[in-house]
C-alpha cells in the first residue's frame, strides 16, 4: 500500500503525509540469488538536489547499525564471496544513528566477516574522506571502485542542481582515490541537458572526465519531474541537443574506458566468475574491470586470479594465474 501511495503521488507531483518508515535495523537478507549478494546499509537522502524526487518518496535518512549489518554480511557470506553495500546515499550513512558511526566505522564492523570482500554502490563525493581512502588503500578486500555521481563539470550548473561540491572538489577527491588506491578505477553519473547547460558548461563536463578517465560512465538526459525545483527553471535546453550532448559523451566514454582498463595489462586481477558462455567466463575483477576468461574450470560465484593478457574494446582478456587458487 506505501508503495503504490508513494508512485501514485509522484505521477501526480504531490508528497505524501505517511511518515510511519520502519527502522532499517529490521530489514534483513539472507540469500541472494547472483553471484554477488546485496546489503543494504542505507535509505533515504536530505541533500534535496533540484531535479531528483528521490528524497521525497524514498523516506527519511535510515542507516542499518554496523553491528546488524555484520550480521546480515555473516549470513550472505556463506554463499557469496562478495558483497555490494547499497544505499541512496552512502555519504550520509550514520548521521542519523544516536552515535553517528561513519562509512569507516561500517567497513571495520563488516570486515570482522572473513571471507568476502565488499564494495561500494553510488557514493556522492563529499562521503571521500582520507580516512576512507586510507582504509581502501590497506585493506585488499575491499574493491578499489568509486562510482562518483557527477552530474556536471561546471560550477554554475552544479550549483542550480543543489550538489553539495564544486568541480574543483570532485577533482581532488576522485585524484585523491586514483593516487593512493592500487588498482583503483573510477565510475560517474553525468547528467545532459539540466537547464542552463550551455555550450561551454557542456566542453567543462568532458574536459573533467577526460582528465580522469572513467572506466564507467552512466548518462542522463535531463527530464522534468514534476514537483521539482529544477522543472521550472528557465533556460530549458532542448531535445535536440540534450540528445547530441549525449551521443558525445557515450563516444568519448568508449576511448575512457579502453584507456583506463589499459592500465591493468599484464596486470593480475581478483575476478569473480559470473556468467559461463561455452569454454568462457565474464566476471568482474576487485576494481569492476569486466573481464572474459578463457577456461574450462572455475565455479560460479568463486574468485580466481587473472592475468589480463588484452584489452580489447574495455574488456580485460586473460587467463588463470594460478589454477589451484579458488577452483
Amino acid at each position: 500500500a506505501r508503495i503504490r501511495e508513494r508512485i501514485l503521488a509522484f505521477l501526480q507531483g504531490r508528497t505524501t503525509k505517511n511518515t510511519s518508515w520502519p527502522p532499517l535495523a529490521e530489514e534483513r537478507i539472507t540469500a541472494f540469488p547472483r553471484s554477488r549478494a546485496l546489503l543494504k546499509v542505507q535509505d533515504g537522502c536530505n541533500v534535496g538536489c533540484s531535479f531528483c524526487r528521490t528524497w521525497l518518496v524514498r523516506g527519511p535518512l535510515r542507516s542499518k547499525p554496523p553491528h546488524v549489518a555484520r550480521q546480515e554480511a555473516a549470513t550472505l557470506a556463506q554463499h557469496h564471496r562478495e558483497i555490494v553495500l547499497v544505499g541512496i546515499n552512502l555519504a550520509q550513512y550514520g548521521h542519523d544513528l544516536p552515535e553517528q558511526p561513519s562509512l569507516v566505522d561500517l567497513l571495520q564492523e563488516l570486515l570482522r566477516v572473513p571471507g568476502v570482500r565488499y564494495r561500494l554502490t553510488s557514493l556522492n563525493p563529499e562521503g571521500v574522506t582520507d580516512e576512507l581512502v586510507d582504509l581502501f588503500a590497506r585493506e585488499s578486500r575491499l574493491c578499489p571502485y568509486f562510482h562518483l555521481p557527477l552530474q556536471s563539470g561546471d560550477a554554475g550548473v552544479l550549483r542550480a542542481m543543489g550538489r553539495p561540491y564544486t568541480p574543483e572538489e570532485y577533482r581532488e577527491r576522485a585524484r585523491r582515490f586514483l593516487s593512493r588506491v592500487p588498482k583503483a578505477t573510477l565510475g560517474a553519473d553525468v547528467m545532459v541537458g539540466f537547464p542552463g547547460e550551455d555550450e561551454r558548461a557542456f566542453e567543462r563536463t568532458l574536459a573533467l572526465l577526460e582528465e580522469l578517465t572513467p572506466l564507467n560512465l552512466h548518462i542522463f538526459r535531463f527530464s522534468p519531474r514534476p514537483g521539482t525545483r529544477a522543472a521550472k527553471l528557465p533556460r530549458q535546453v532542448p531535445a535536440q541537443v540534450k540528445a547530441r550532448r549525449a551521443a558525445e559523451l557515450a563516444r568519448q566514454a568508449t576511448g575512457w574506458r579502453q584507456q583506463a582498463a589499459s592500465r591493468f595489462l599484464n596486470s593480475t586481477l581478483q575476478v569473480l566468475l559470473e556468467q559461463r558462455e561455452d569454454h568462457r567466463w565474464l566476471g568482474h575483477a576487485e576494481n569492476y574491470l569486466l573481464v572474459e576468461l578463457t577456461s574450462s574450470l572455475g565455479q560460479r560465484g568463486t574468485i580466481v586470479p587473472v592475468l589480463v593478457r588484452q584489452v580489447v574494446e574495455g574488456r580485460g582478456m586473460g587467463v588463470i594465474a594460478d589454477s589451484q587458487e579458488d577452483l
